[in-house]
């Protein structure tokens, strides 16, 4: 699949999809125990099937019965009646995520003398960093996915999360361990996700990163990972 023909909305949503979930006509609602917007959030792909007025009234009841915050994920080609009608509630803006993608063959990850394992079962390391919430929203997605563990002198120190969607490979939740940043522990994580990836057939590695984390967004694209979509969430 070329980056240019990603459905990023529909990836992004099959790879967390919430624990619970409901349809606006086409609107997919989302909610879940952890705190992650992706699976906490309204994405108003589609079509409503009624007036977008009509339709954004039935997703905050949905989120006012789960005693859960309001919050629509607005992707750079939402319709444009969507974000007028959220203006026009006073809806906050948050954050901005760009969603990177790149080749398998153009990534340029180096390859660092650390062992890093690879299994379907969530590491500690990275339950302990995400929270058990957390966690278990990861672990919410219904396609296949994987985990990397990185050791230096035996012991974990950095990990990540891999998601296969037909072609495509998402990484998730890469975590170093403080006291182990700058050693390649990352490098190492990512290597074996993706590696494990092409050996399942994906040809495409994508994930998402806040705009704000300059220091994750820089590397990522000195890898070669560019932006190919992105979003922001709207909060009542």
């Amino acid at each position: 699949m070329g980056l240019g023909m990603i459905d990023v909305a529909a990836v992004v949503d099959r790879a967390t999809p919430g624990v619970v979930r409901a349809f606006v006509g086409e609107w997919i609602v989302r909610s879940s125990l952890g705190e992650t917007g992706r699976a906490n959030s309204c994405a108003p792909i589609g079509d409503p099937g009624r007036a977008v007025a009509a339709a954004v009234d039935m997703v905050e009841t949905w989120y006012d019965e789960c005693d859960r915050p309001v919050m629509f994920q607005l992707f750079d080609d939402t319709d444009i009646d969507v974000r007028r009608e959220l203006d026009r509630r006073g809806y906050r803006t948050g954050a901005v995520t760009d969603v990177l993608a790149s080749a398998l063959d153009d990534l340029r990850v180096s390859h660092v003398p650390i062992e890093a394992e690879v299994n379907e079962t969530m590491p500690e390391l990275l339950r302990e960093q995400l929270g058990s919430a957390r966690a278990d929203e990861m672990r919410s997605t219904r396609q296949p996915c994987w985990y990397a563990v990185a050791l230096i002198d035996g012991e974990p120190a950095g990990a990540g999360l891999a998601i296969a969607d037909d072609d495509l490979v998402g990484v998730f939740a890469m975590r170093t361990r403080p006291d182990r940043e700058g050693l390649g522990a990352g490098s190492a994580v990512l290597g074996a996700l993706v590696d494990e990836g092409r050996r399942r057939g994906a040809t495409t590695a994508w994930l998402q990163v806040e705009r704000r984390n300059d220091r994750a967004g820089d590397w990522y694209r000195r890898l070669g990972f560019t932006r190919i979509s992105g979003y922001r969430y709207r909060v009542r």
